[in-house]
């Protein structure tokens, strides 16, 4: 999509996820103002580490969930969205912050360094591989029973990420309160707007026609049920008042499960991409692991390969770096030269449409984070043996024959 939009598809991943977040900090919320020494508080300890994992994703990526999506096609059955529960979880955990431990930003000699277990579980984690591990010290006198200081630091982290970062953060989430007859507070400052979609019970009232038809239908119905009713008790008018809500939100499910079927036919893409390999770029550990099939490759006189290696590049650039800044830029050269096709079916209403690509650069590594990056840019990538194996190129060739000055013409290696 367009810089600072989100697809369908993002929109409905980050609506699902942040709602799984909103139970955890509902749940949290709901044990942690219990005693101490109880059961439930030591349930919600459990579910800190969880919520901070989840503030360190956010606070790398806020371009990915901010502005917040919007809930309204998700039937939650509450008032309370997930930054409703956030800010009560602020609310609590500056109640509960323990200010008695004191924390030093930088090693002193005598304290003992504070570190997460959360933050050591996840390192190199790659959503988080920007995020700083939270680390301080304390004197020893302060460490405590049950690890008191590493939920102080915690605490401190997820309260500098709620009260001052979501505060803080353009458009904002959360802001402070001041209400006339009560202490200060945290509540959400993201804006509800009015969906596209009518909530459940008015769904009926879409048309005219059909409002104008279910009346008549429904006051002929009314009054048989109150005729029926009054000789009936109480379970069974509750049972048929169930009875109605029941196929009042069969029917909402059923056009809103229409209205879903009609954009996808009308809105749908089917990407294809076909992979011509032209261009082969290695990284470093492949000449240094597998230098005997990168000479398969040039010895080879029938495979129009060129092999494209990175000789100058900035002076703080690592290796990584500089092979996949050389792979994409090959890549985004070959495809403005080759924009993509699409077509349609015959009938344009029903049939998806289908963009043709065409990649005729191939990242070779077996870095698993190099691939990754490339397959997020929509790269080809494989690690070298295999694209040997599936090229059928005998590597075995180049043991007895080294290749002459006519094989490396035709092979194009730069």
């Amino acid at each position: 999509g367009n810089s600072g939009e989100r697809s369908a598809w993002l929109e409905c991943a980050l609506g699902v996820s942040l709602l799984m977040f909103g139970a955890m900090l509902e749940r949290c919320c709901a044990l942690l103002p219990e005693a101490p020494q109880t059961q439930h508080h030591t349930d919600a300890l459990l579910l800190l580490p969880a919520i901070k994992v989840w503030s360190d994703w956010m606070l790398c990526h806020s371009s990915v969930w901010n502005p917040p999506p919007s809930f309204d096609s998700f039937d939650i059955g509450a008032d309370n969205d997930p930054w409703d529960w956030l800010a009560k979880l602020m609310n609590i955990l500056e109640a509960l912050d323990d200010k008695t431990i004191e924390f030093e930003n930088e090693m002193k000699e005598g304290y003992v360094c504070v570190r997460l277990p959360e933050d050591a579980s996840l390192g190199g984690f790659t959503p988080l591989m920007y995020m700083e591990p939270a680390v301080a010290w304390v004197r020893p006198a302060q460490l405590g029973q049950h690890h008191a200081a590493e939920h102080a630091l915690r605490v401190s982290k997820l309260l500098f990420f709620g009260t001052e970062y979501l505060v803080g953060v353009e458009p904002p989430v959360l802001r402070l309160e001041y209400p006339a007859d009560a202490a200060p507070r945290y509540v959400s400052a993201v804006q509800r707007v009015q969906p596209l979609l009518t909530p459940l019970q008015q769904l009926s009232e879409n048309s005219e026609d059909e409002s104008t038809e279910s009346g008549v239908g429904s006051e002929a119905l009314s009054h048989n049920e109150g005729v029926e009713a009054e000789g009936t008790d109480e379970a069974t008018r509750k049972l048929l008042r169930r009875k109605e809500q029941l196929e009042n939100r069969k029917a909402t499910l059923d056009k809103h499960r229409q209205r879903m079927q009609e954009i996808l036919r009308g809105g749908s893409v089917a990407a294809e991409i076909e992979v011509r390999p032209r261009l082969l770029v290695p990284d470093t550990n492949c000449f240094i692991d597998h230098l005997e099939l990168l000479q398969a490759i040039v010895a080879e006189p029938l495979q129009p390969y060129t092999l494209a290696v990175p000789v100058e590049a900035a002076a703080r650039a690592t290796n990584d770096d500089r092979v996949l800044a050389t792979a994409l830029a090959l890549h985004a050269h070959a495809a403005s030269l080759a924009p993509p096709t699409d077509t349609r079916g015959d009938d344009d209403r029903e049939a998806p449409k289908v963009v043709r690509r065409v990649r005729e650069v191939v990242l070779l590594t077996d870095d698993r984070n190099l691939r990754v990056k490339a397959l997020a840019a929509e790269l080809p990538t494989r690690d070298l043996p295999s694209f040997v194996q599936w090229a059928g190129i005998n590597r075995d060739d180049t043991t007895s024959t080294p290749p002459t000055p006519a094989d490396d013409t035709t092979a194009g290696r730069n």
